[in-house]
Order: structure tokens, then C-alpha cells, then sequence
């Protein structure tokens, strides 16, 4: 059993397929003139509906052949799309050119992450290294792996996603490989997002291709322990580099650029049909639920508070602001 970088590759690209699909699916239409602004969302979006189908399936059967029955329709959705790609007009055109550029700014904050992610065992990873082995072989409800009786209802689709790592990787790899690398592809996801936004607002320059490290490196603070245990345990204000070691909060910072793409996209009414846009967002937040409770409550309350003084953000009537 191996799990070198060959490995390691095969899983990542297997893991990127949807991305790859939801990409080729934007370069053959017209919104494709627009994807600066709309992968903000839809890679995020693309994430989140890839996540709740490997849940839904597991319903099912389990978690691993979940994981393996969705990659096998993707490529099939792929196979699809591909000759729409190629005979789309201008195969490498100006628009290709800034996608180079996310690319490159992800691939950047990706590397970063392998610099820290493989040399140290940050935060509670000893817990979540046998709930992600124990996910492949069950049907959801999933059970812990230290508490049988104990029912996963939510805060674990970062195990989820390594454990979906494990198994593109014909299950050589070791959970904790898994989890760190599930923690590189999220910083190389927000990398491509963010990177993808600022080219919208300002064009091509070299420097967005740095410009998520603003995020990665000191990012939103979290006040650790508020009312939690024992005083004994202290207080203390970490930064996102500290705590996205934590699976759930590293995928959550990907749903939540995905959120504010969302939310910029109807803001700015680039888009004549909003159902997409909010389908995208809806997707989202259903994910985010399952990952990080605390970030979709404040999602919400954002979202309606935001609603409320401008209601067309999310439909030309106030009924339909409600229904969303």
C-alpha cells in the first residue's frame, strides 16, 4: 500500500471532477462571459451539491459506494459536455485567460496549506481521524466513531469530504493524510474563489494571484471558549490560519465565499433570472448546515436582515422573498 504523491494527485483530481464539469458546462454557455463573478458561487455551490449527493446516496448504501456511484455520473455529465466545450467560439479566449489566473492564485494558497497541513497535528485531529474511517463503511444516519449511539446530525462534512478523499485514493491513504489534504483543497478552493471576484472588479493583475493570502493569513478572528468549560481553560482570540485546521471550518470558509458571491451577483443584478443565483445559494446553505452551525445562523441572519430593507434581492415580491 502506497500513498505517495501519485496518489495523492489521482485523489485530488478525482475529487475536482464536478469543478471541472461545472467549468466545461459555463465555457460552452453565455454565462461563461461572466464567470469572474459568477465563480464565486457556482464553485462553492458545485461543492455543496456535490457533498449533499454523497449523503443523500448514502441513504442508501453506504458512504463509499455513495462517493463512487456520484463520481461515475459526473464523469458521464463530463463526457457530455465536453464536445459543447470544445465547439464553444474562442477556446482560449480572454475570459480563459483570467480562469488561468484564479488557477494559479489556488494553486498558490494550495501549496501553502501542504507547507503547515503535513508537518503538524493541529487542533482535535486524533478525533476526527477514526470518524472519517468510520464513515466510508456506514449509511446515513452516521454514528460516531468514540460514541456509538451517538447519531452525526450535522458539523461533520469536513470528515465527510476527507473521508471521500480516502476513497478516491482506492483507500491507501491514512486518515490523517486525508484530513490535511481535505484542508489544502479548501484553501485552494477559496483561493480561486476570492481571486475569481477580485479579477471582476478589476481585471487581470498579477497580484491577485496573492491576494487570498490577505484572507488565509490573518482572516476573521474566533474567540475560542466563551462560556465553554472550565475558566481554567482560558481565553483566547485565534486566527483563521489557527482554527481551519478544524475540518468543519476550513469547508465552511468555502461555502461562505460562495455565499457572498451569491449575495454580490443579486446585489449587483447582473443576472436578468435570479432562480439560479438562489438555487446556488440555497445549495450552500443547505451545506453550510451540515458543516458549520454557527456560520449558517449568522448566514441567515445577515440574509434576512438584508431582505428586509431590500427586498427585490431576492424576488420581485415580498411573498416570494419569504418563500426563499
Amino acid at each position: 500500500m502506497t500513498s505517495g504523491p501519485i496518489v495523492q494527485l489521482v485523489a485530488i483530481a478525482i475529487f475536482l471532477i464536478p469543478i471541472g464539469v461545472t467549468l466545461m458546462l459555463l465555457r460552452g454557455s453565455t454565462r461563461w462571459r461572466r464567470f469572474s463573478s459568477r465563480g464565486l458561487l457556482w464553485v462553492p455551490a458545485t461543492i455543496s451539491f456535490d457533498i449533499l449527493t454523497w449523503l443523500s446516496l448514502s441513504r442508501l448504501v453506504t458512504f463509499e459506494a455513495a462517493v463512487i456511484i456520484s463520481r461515475v455520473v459526473w464523469l458521464g455529465v463530463g463526457a457530455a459536455a465536453w464536445d459543447r466545450y470544445l465547439r464553444s467560439p474562442a477556446w482560449f479566449s480572454r475570459r480563459t485567460r483570467d480562469l488561468v489566473l484564479c488557477i494559479v492564485a489556488g494553486v498558490a494558497a494550495f501549496l501553502f496549506s501542504t507547507s503547515i497541513s503535513r508537518s503538524y497535528s493541529i487542533w482535535d485531529r486524533q478525533f476526527h481521524i477514526p470518524v472519517t474511517t468510520a464513515l466510508r463503511g456506514q449509511r446515513n444516519p452516521f454514528l460516531t466513531a468514540l460514541q456509538p449511539k451517538t447519531v452525526l446530525h450535522y458539523h461533520f462534512a469536513g470528515d465527510a469530504m476527507a473521508a471521500a478523499i480516502q476513497v478516491f485514493s482506492a483507500n491507501r491513504i491514512h486518515a490523517s493524510l486525508a484530513l490535511a489534504m481535505a484542508h489544502d483543497l479548501c484553501f485552494g478552493l477559496v483561493g480561486l474563489c476570492l481571486s475569481a471576484w477580485l479579477v471582476s472588479l478589476c481585471g487581470r493583475r498579477l497580484w491577485i494571484a496573492l491576494a487570498p493570502f490577505a484572507v488565509i493569513l490573518s482572516g476573521p478572528f474566533a474567540l475560542q471558549r466563551v462560556g465553554l468549560g472550565s475558566p481554567a481553560a482560558g481565553y483566547s482570540y485565534l486566527s483563521l490560519l489557527t482554527i481551519s485546521f478544524r475540518p468543519h471550518v476550513s469547508l465552511a470558509c468555502v461555502l461562505l465565499c460562495g455565499s457572498f458571491g451569491a449575495l454580490t451577483i443579486l446585489f449587483s443584478r447582473i443576472e436578468e433570472d435570479r432562480r439560479p443565483t438562489i438555487l446556488g445559494l440555497l445549495l450552500i446553505i443547505a451545506a453550510l448546515g451540515l458543516t458549520d452551525e454557527a456560520s449558517v445562523a449568522l448566514l441567515l441572519v445577515t440574509l434576512g436582515g438584508t431582505w428586509l430593507f431590500f427586498p427585490g434581492v431576492l424576488g420581485s415580491s415580498r411573498m416570494r422573498g419569504i418563500l426563499v
